[in-house]
């Protein structure tokens, strides 16, 4: 009997210890695992509020800021072309313009006897678009009488001799969301331009020499310029981007001859080898608000209030923190956490601000490269728009600057993808009364 009990108590006593340890073991996981979740801007907070490593924050690092021009942006066979003209209250007028080669659907084509043109259109489709769309624009197309070479790089700044004979003048306000009707069939929403006979007549007289293969058509035909008007009213415009890879992007000839009427023939603008680019004209931002033009012709010191950033080969920002050195003059110290932060002065304007920004380190020779932080993945590095804010994490950045591994000759803050979109964005500088550019840091002095 008094070993039957003592069992029960060893038992029972054995259980009491795995129960404990039991809730041991889940209240540990519980911490590591809130741990692992813990948001890379929450990293330090708690070293902060508790102070075990003498761990500090600081937010006072003296920032300078001012807005530059951007340099030409590379624009050749892009997915996405942009075309349009919009009139910034505060950047001025942009104007975006198309150069394209043609390219025959099928070679030799036979277009009967004695062919006349009886209309001609080019389509293309819509892939996006940024500003008022109800704003009419004003497209023309022209010749192209110089090569436009598929293996050349072309830039945003390029530009092409043309034939100054207009083959299309055409006024309307782009409907992106419009379906178009053909023969009463709908079809998905693309820009429509129709064209004098003036190019398909030439098509249809060419020797057949000149239509044996794309190779000698395009030397017979080097390409189409498209261009718009500048918009001449602030707040009216917009810029559209088409889609050259889309079926519905082609040129139709409309033709008859001696034997049948309603005859078309179709000229590729989609053909994956046909060259192509971009030519974005900000007109030295001569129409923008006075502050934003002094500012990017030299005054700098405006930036302690707004600065500017723009796509399409515009404007960029360069930040630099001149006294950050000073900082480790008489000690070391191990960056936690560094986070750059901008905010939109205008975030209920209606053109709306970038999806996101990117920042470039600025090397001696004034060449730019990616930050290390970059490298540590988007979600870390950040930079998307949020909050009516953009915000980086630089820490690895202001690290090596520290440490001597990284000159300190600033950073670029731009538009990503600059090519492809015409976004902008005006920030609140380094020394406005509130939301001003802030750098914020966790740190640790290291006693050595």
């Amino acid at each position: 009997m008094r070993s039957s009990l003592s069992a029960k108590k060893k038992n029972l006593k054995n259980f009491s210890h795995k129960f404990i340890y039991l809730i041991f073991f889940t209240i540990t996981m519980v911490l590591i695992l809130s741990s692992c979740n813990k948001k890379p801007e929450a990293l330090g907070l708690d070293l902060v509020d508790n102070n075990p490593l003498g761990v500090e924050f600081s937010d006072t690092i003296s920032i300078v800021a001012f807005s530059v021009f951007e340099d030409s942006a590379r624009t050749d066979e892009l997915s996405t072309v942009l075309l349009g003209s919009i009139f910034d209250p505060v950047f001025g007028i942009t104007t975006a313009n198309i150069y394209s080669q043609l390219s025959l659907t099928t070679l030799t084509p036979d277009f009967g006897t004695n062919p006349q043109c009886d209309s001609m259109v080019l389509a293309i489709d819509y892939s996006g678009y940024y500003g008022d769309t109800l704003t009419e624009l004003t497209f023309k197309i022209f010749e192209v009488v110089e090569e436009i070479n598929f293996d050349s790089a072309y830039y945003s700044i390029n530009n092409l001799e043309i034939d100054q004979t207009e083959l299309a003048n055409y006024t309307t306000a782009p409907r992106p969301n419009d379906s178009v009707y053909i023969d009463s069939v709908p079809l998905a929403p693309h820009l429509k331009i129709p064209m004098n006979t003036i190019l398909g007549d030439k098509i249809l007289s060419a020797p057949q020499a000149s239509l044996e293969d794309n190779v000698v058509f395009k030397e017979f035909i080097n390409g189409i310029y498209i261009s718009t008007d500048p918009v001449t009213m602030p707040g009216d415009g917009s810029i559209l981007y088409l889609s050259f890879f889309s079926s519905i992007s082609h040129m139709e000839l409309h033709f008859h001859n001696d034997d049948e009427d309603s005859l078309v023939y179709y000229l590729s603008i989609n053909n994956i080898a046909n060259a192509r680019f971009g030519n974005y004209n900000h007109y030295e931002y001569a129409d923008g608000a006075p502050e934003f033009k002094a500012q990017i012709n030299g005054d700098t010191a405006l930036g302690q209030q707004l600065v500017y950033c723009q796509a399409m080969a515009g404007i960029k920002t360069k930040v630099t923190f001149p006294h950050i050195m000073e900082w480790v003059k008489d000690e070391k110290i191990a960056i936690n956490e560094a986070q750059l932060i901008f905010h939109n002065n205008d975030p209920q304007n209606i053109l709306l601000p970038p999806e996101s920004l990117s920042l470039l380190k600025i090397n001696d020779d004034g060449s730019v490269d990616f930050l290390a932080d970059q490298f540590q993945g988007d979600y870390y590095f950040d930079g998307i728009y949020t909050d009516e804010r953009y915000r980086f994490r630089i820490t690895q950045y202001l690290q090596k600057v520290l440490n001597g591994d990284q000159p300190n000759n600033g950073i670029y803050l731009l538009v990503p993808g600059a090519s492809l979109k015409a976004n902008r964005v005006v920030l609140n500088g380094f020394e406005t009364p509130s939301k001003q550019i802030t750098l914020e840091l966790i740190y640790t002095r290291l006693n050595l």
